[in-house]
């Protein structure tokens, strides 16, 4: 993706969702109104006839980005648990503004708009009046500063929605992937704050004795479970302007992301797991920045039976865990920086920042069986300095791409694809649920 919303402000990350600390036992709603909704659209907009809309009303563009105001006429309402966002429980966020295009001279309008619940977890779509959805927008990450009590979602997939794919003719097209949003609201009242410092104290690291005292109770184990691979997305195409023209055109390269979400186990013997971003220090209970890397491949079985492996992807390197739907263990544990995914708590990364540079790097690098990033002499660190290099990379390099005629069925009568991902996390106990693939 051209234009990427970024997690750097991690100054607020350290005192994230203190503001639900008062539902330690219990679920409690809490209501957003006011702010902002961001669209930071991908050049497949382009592809689609769609570029620079009108802005009307109050809606605007900043920095590549197209910005709707959300109004006070209404509130969402979020609920929440241990500081963990479980579920968007009702409500609307309204939006002020209008986005105007003229598409084959025909005029396509948003207007009416508002934010509300979609179908799966944690998931919005950009709805009008007419109840005509637009855009979904999930595999969302979250942070709020607690000082001006702002809640922000960020990393946000926007995707199709089936009015947009009827009004371009191509209802094929509703879900696919039209770059990330970012969504700056607040709370309508502030909750009180309470802290429990003993809550999940001490952290329960892989291989920590469950009871000191008797050792022969055994210790705790990391078992993270990815629970769906949610397809994958054709993100652009090596040409001159990144576009895909399908079969029987220009047969480039073309780069393909997916979308996943993943939980920890709840047993009682359930380790917390370490997910630290690189070169973010030397944290417990490795003594590096260890954090879990996704990988993914593409395969193509033909109608003869021959299998072939036609995509492999690089490595991405995860960040931050957002710790949703958690029934334990919260965000305000005072050692949470969202960077332990807790027991039973979920996390995702959507298809957007599975396709960032920074986060991608060559399979090489790790050595699978201690899942261990050899830092030193990595493209990131030639010199070998603990330091980030930052280096210049393509939206082609560390990805998978495979050619258009690869995915051709006119030219592979009765194939089957199959896309399959797997998150590598040091020191689990059943490497097979970390994998899942789908048709």
């Amino acid at each position: 993706m051209s234009r990427q919303t970024s997690p750097s402000r991690h100054g607020w990350l350290i005192a994230v969702l203190l503001v639900w600390t008062t539902a330690t036992a219990a679920n409690e709603n809490v209501n957003v109104w006011d702010g902002q909704l961001r669209l930071l659209p991908s050049d497949r907009w382009t592809s689609l006839g769609l570029d620079q809309p009108e802005f009307r009303d109050g809606a605007s563009q900043s920095e590549g980005a197209w910005i709707l105001p959300i109004s006070q006429r209404g509130a969402l309402t979020l609920e929440a648990r241990h500081g963990s966002l479980q579920s968007i429980a009702g409500g609307a966020l309204q939006l002020d503004g209008q986005l105007h295009w003229q598409l084959a001279g025909q005029a396509l309008q948003w207007q009416g708009l508002r934010l509300q619940a979609g179908s799966e977890h944690l998931q919005l779509v950009l709805a009008d009046s007419a109840e005509r959805i637009w855009l979904l927008l999930d595999h969302m990450h979250f942070e709020l500063n607690p000082l001006a009590d702002d809640l922000r979602f960020f990393n946000v997939d926007m995707r199709m929605g089936e009015a947009m794919a009827a009004s371009l003719n191509r209802p094929e097209l509703a879900g696919s992937h039209l770059g990330q949003a970012e969504i700056l609201t607040r709370f309508q009242e502030t909750p009180v704050p309470s802290d429990d410092p003993d809550f999940c104290q001490p952290v329960r690291w892989p291989g920590t004795l469950i009871d000191p005292d008797h050792p022969e109770v055994g210790r705790y184990q990391a078992d993270v479970q990815l629970i769906d691979l949610n397809g994958f997305t054709v993100n652009r195409c090596e040409t001159d302007n990144s576009s895909c023209d399908g079969p029987g055109g220009i047969d480039a390269p073309m780069v393909i992301s997916p979308s996943a979400e993943l939980r920890n186990s709840n047993n009682p013997d359930t380790a917390a797991v370490p997910w630290f971003s690189k070169f973010s220090g030397v944290f417990s209970p490795y003594g590096n920045d260890q954090h879990p890397f996704l990988v993914w491949n593409i395969y193509r079985t033909d109608a003869d039976g021959r299998l072939l492996q036609i995509g492999r992807s690089g490595v991405k390197h995860a960040f931050l865990t957002v710790n949703s739907a958690c029934t334990s263990c919260p965000n305000t544990h005072p050692q949470n920086n969202f960077h332990i995914l807790w027991p039973n708590c979920r996390d995702t990364y959507g298809t957007g920042n599975n396709d960032t540079n920074r986060h991608l790097g060559p399979r090489s690098e790790i050595a699978p069986n201690t899942v261990r990033w050899g830092r030193c002499g990595s493209t990131s660190d030639a010199n070998c300095d603990g330091e980030n290099d930052f280096p210049t990379t393509t939206m082609f390099e560390n990805r998978t791409r495979l050619r258009e005629s690869t995915l051709d069925l006119a030219m592979h009568p009765g194939a089957q694809f199959r896309f399959e991902g797997w998150y590598l996390v040091r020191d689990d106990i059943n490497i097979y649920n970390t994998m899942g693939s789908r048709s």
